[in-house]
């Protein structure tokens, strides 16, 4: 059976305006790969972007060579760098120097960033995406004690990193984006010489074009609902 691929399929474009917006990112690089063209595009409005990390990734195997301390600081000159170009308000860790606190404090943390920054979208990798981090994040978020006014009325954007989405309900079109979403992966140089993030990411954005645009351009992809819903299939999944 022959299938038209230039049908547009059933998902639609993410609206983006100068708004609250939190971005939660496992390691840095994650908010990049996933979604470096929304923040782009977020810092040429001049919305209010809040970031938050997990942690440094300091204990991963990119640095092996320097002490721990010389690794939060590469890794934070890093961030210092994209969070400069992308023009966010602020950006901080749940863990603090390589040092995992207990459940309570973690809770605590995440939900004082989720009043601080009062976001009417939250980017998160979405619950799917196979790395043992992302899915504690996501975790932790449907773990975070909020209120029903705040779970209806906030948007998850849920991008992919890992593991593409199955079902993305919504797109971004990053064509005229993909030069300087390169440039911002590049600046986690101390992940990007060792694996080549930039060529992986941007042929996942290309192949995205497939539905959206007839194999043209690059697009990026997001399950885009209401926090309460997504937070329901989330805890399905687990």
């Amino acid at each position: 059976m022959f299938i038209n691929l230039s049908i547009t399929l059933m998902y639609n474009k993410i609206q983006l305006k100068k708004e609250n917006v939190l971005i939660l990112s496992p390691h840095p690089d994650d908010e990049v790969i996933g979604c470096g063209g929304v923040l782009l595009e977020l810092a040429r409005l001049n919305a209010n972007v809040y970031t938050l990390y997990l942690n440094r990734a300091e204990e991963s195997r990119f640095l092996r060579d320097l002490d721990l301390n010389k690794k939060i600081r590469t890794r934070e000159s890093e961030i210092r760098k994209v969070a400069c170009l992308l023009k966010w308000i602020k950006f901080d860790f749940v863990y603090d120097k390589g040092a995992k606190p207990n459940e309570n404090v973690i809770m605590d943390r995440i939900e004082k960033f989720i009043e601080l920054s009062n976001p009417s979208k939250i980017f998160i990798p979405w619950y799917g995406d196979n790395h043992v981090e992302h899915k504690i994040f996501n975790s932790y978020l449907a773990k975070s004690r909020l209120t029903m006014n705040f779970l209806k009325n906030s948007q998850i954007c849920a991008y992919e990193v890992w593991s593409p989405i199955t079902a993305p309900t919504s797109f971004f079109e990053v064509t005229s984006l993909i030069d300087k979403k390169a440039e911002l992966i590049s600046l986690y140089s101390s992940v990007t010489q060792e694996v080549n993030y930039i060529d992986t990411t941007l042929g996942l954005n290309r192949y995205r074009s497939l539905y959206s645009n007839s194999g043209k351009g690059y697009f990026e992809v997001f399950l885009n609902m209401p926090l309460k819903d997504y937070i329901y299939l989330l805890e399905k999944s687990l």
